[in-house]
């Protein structure tokens, strides 16, 4: 259970169906852990195995690990962040368990603290993108302990909020804690109005949010938000002309251009365009085959893309459908094109 290779319910249904079919339940679950992904999906899933058990074990069987100074500190968080920035699913998972549990015991000070925080939220964020909405606020409510109401940690809030099918409560969730729609908070608001139908609400908050914006970053993330609530408004071609004014991937970084890939990919399926939609699902694919497995939208294009694409990048998606359980397991020991 902890290393993720037993990670259902053993008594459950699943095992009861396997047993009748006379089949490893592994062959029920979408989630093959062969070749391809499958040891990089183990670990992601012993991981949030790992986080669930420091949140809910009770204090006293469950102490926080000795960190020994604020260098050991900056480590365990800081290999969480730079995993998130470059999309790296399986680094985050590696260091989550020691910076939950981290978050969770005496205080720090210095760098040390504002590190283990931002660690926190890229923690948060990940068990987010996994589905794993619950885990994910507990993590944010133990690093508001620490931070207070930052616009980092509300953004990130709204954002499981979004996920979990409450654009108005995201809303609310910025109000109530005094915080200034701006450049962090703007793009997340503005998707979730884009949502509710309030289009020219949304087009308000990204303008005001493009002029706060202090970087190319800031800028590129409205831009990735301008594009998501024109999908929302079924407007795939303006979707499409703001992610051509995006910068490049090392502007951006790593996560925001997968994001950005996605999104494009989307555009371009919803406008007819199935070999341009194929070609940035693709590229998503292999620049983090994992993210691509995780994320609701992905998993949608590559059941409806994977069928009719072309090429290497019709093998790419084959593949990643096959891993992300929307599709026939692939042939590896005559593919050779694995993300």
């Amino acid at each position: 259970m902890e290393e993720g290779s037993g990670w259902w319910d053993r008594r459950g249904r699943l095992h009861a169906a396997a047993g009748v079919l006379r089949i490893e339940a592994e062959e029920l679950t979408g989630q093959p852990y062969g070749d391809g992904p499958g040891a990089e999906l183990a670990e992601i899933r012993g991981s949030v195995m790992r986080v669930r058990r420091v949140i809910t074990s009770p204090p006293v069987s469950n102490p926080a690990p000795a960190f020994e100074g604020e260098e050991a500190v900056r480590g365990a968080a800081g290999e969480a962040l730079r995993a998130a920035e470059v999309g790296d699913e399986e680094g985050v998972a590696r260091s989550a368990g020691r910076v939950v549990a981290a978050l969770g015991g005496a205080p720090s000070d210095g760098r040390g603290a504002e590190l283990l925080v931002e660690g926190g939220m890229a923690v948060a964020g990940w068990l987010r993108r996994w589905g794993y909405r619950d885990l994910a606020w507990s993590v944010l409510q133990r690093a508001r302990v620490r931070a207070g109401p930052r616009s980092v940690l509300v953004a990130e809030e709204m954002r499981v909020l979004l996920d979990g099918g409450w654009p108005g409560r995201a809303l609310e969730r910025a109000g109530c804690q005094g915080v200034a729609v701006d450049a962090v908070t703007g793009p997340v608001a503005a998707v979730a109005l884009a949502v509710l139908g309030r289009a020219s609400e949304a087009d308000e908050v990204l303008a005001a949010a493009a002029v706060a914006a202090g970087s190319v970053r800031e800028l590129a993330v409205v831009d990735v938000a301008r594009a998501t609530a024109a999908l929302e408004a079924s407007r795939p071609v303006a979707a499409l002309e703001h992610l051509a004014r995006l910068p490049g991937v090392e502007s951006c970084g790593a996560g925001l251009w997968w994001e950005a890939l996605v999104v494009r990919a989307l555009a371009e399926a919803r406008s007819g365009d199935t070999p341009a939609a194929a070609g940035s699902l693709a590229t998503a694919g292999r620049e983090s085959p994992l993210r691509t497995l995780g994320d609701p939208w992905a998993r949608e294009l590559l059941s409806a893309l994977a069928p009719r694409a072309l090429g290497d990048d019709g093998m790419v998606l084959r593949n990643l459908a096959a891993w992300a359980g929307v599709g026939p397991q692939p042939d590896l020991a005559e593919d050779h094109h694995t993300p």
